[in-house]
Order: C-alpha cells, then structure tokens, then sequence
C-alpha cells in the first residue's frame, strides 16, 4: 500500500513538473486595445475621405457635362456634339480609374497599417505565454 500510495505522489508531482504554461490569448481583443489601431483606422479614413471628395468632384463634372449635352446637344453641330460625347465617355472611363485605384490604395494602406500591429500582437502574446 505504501509503495502505491509512494507511486501515486511521484506521479502527480512528475505530470506538475513537467506541464507547460497553457495561455490563451484573444489577438483580436488585444489588437483592439493598442494605439496604435485608432491611429491606424484615423489614417484609412483621412485617405478614404480624400479618395471620396476626389470621386465627388469628378461625378459632379460628369453630371455638369451630361446635363449641357442632354439640354443643348440638339442645337449642336454634329462634330462638336461628338467631341463632347467622347469627352463625357472619357470622364467616364476616368471615374472608374479613379474607384478602382482608390479601392487598391486603401486596401495597400490598410495591410501596411495593419501588419505590424498584428505582428507587434503576437510578439506580445508570445512573450505572455513564455
């Protein structure tokens, strides 16, 4: 019974020796907390509403040279209303230039923002685990 109960206890105190720190730790939450997320996000804003009033404006310009062709293309020579028509088609073909470049900025902008928070997170939790 004694050589039990002796093997019972060298048992218990080898599996608490040699058990290894278990930690979990939420990236996200963590991420979330750190500064330098809200500088981050206050960054991809600044360049969205940059991006936005830049396609305002163009849209704007667009909407100016459609209204003048609707309302007065009828009094036009039909060269001058043809160049006026390819002009608008090219502003067109701008403004979606312009989305598309806006959309790949800010997606560029946001990983260089992002990835050495994330990385910054993991270094922090891997520390904590050790």
């Amino acid at each position: 019974m004694k050589t039990i109960f002796t093997l019972a206890i060298v048992a218990l105190l080898s599996t608490t020796a040699f058990s290894q720190k278990v930690a979990h730790i939420n990236t996200n939450a963590l991420v979330e907390l750190m500064p330098e997320k809200a500088e981050a996000e206050m960054k991809l804003k600044n360049m969205a509403i940059e991006f936005e009033s830049l396609l305002t404006e163009l849209l704007d310009k667009y909407n100016v040279m459609y209204t003048d062709l609707v309302q007065n293309g009828d009094n036009w020579s039909d060269v001058i209303k043809r160049i006026k028509e390819d002009e608008l088609q090219r502003l067109q073909e701008t403004i979606e230039k312009a989305k598309q470049s806006a959309q790949e900025e800010l997606t560029k902008l946001e990983y260089e923002l992002v990835q050495p928070i994330l990385e910054k997170a993991k270094t922090a939790s891997t520390q904590f685990a050790n």
